[in-house]
């Protein structure tokens, strides 16, 4: 095949992607919106959630590792965890060795 047509055909596959990627998108979206209306938590309370959960963190994560795992602000995270430390999903702890 030479370069030519291998440029025509992967132009002739983007909007089979671009539909592929619009109904995931679709799919995305109706699953949040399922999760907030039976469990009344976000999508972005399940990532927290699924960062804290997983076995490599022994129960225990600090707020920073949490920051740059999830790749966000620590504004934004401790809004997020602030809510869901007063629903109780998740206990916060100080850390005795760093007192900010």
């Amino acid at each position: 095949m030479t370069q030519k047509d291998q440029q025509s055909y992967d132009q002739s596959l983007y909007p089979i992607h671009n539909r592929l990627f619009f109904r995931l998108f679709q799919l995305g979206n109706s699953l949040d919106r399922q999760c907030v209306n039976e469990l009344g938590i976000s999508s972005v309370h399940w990532a927290v959630l699924g960062a804290l959960s997983r076995p490599q963190t022994n129960s225990v994560m600090s707020f920073t590792e949490l920051t740059e795992y999830l790749d966000v602000s620590r504004q934004n995270l401790d809004g997020v965890l602030k809510r869901l430390e007063r629903e109780g999903y998740v206990i916060r702890q100080i850390d005795t060795t760093d007192r900010r």
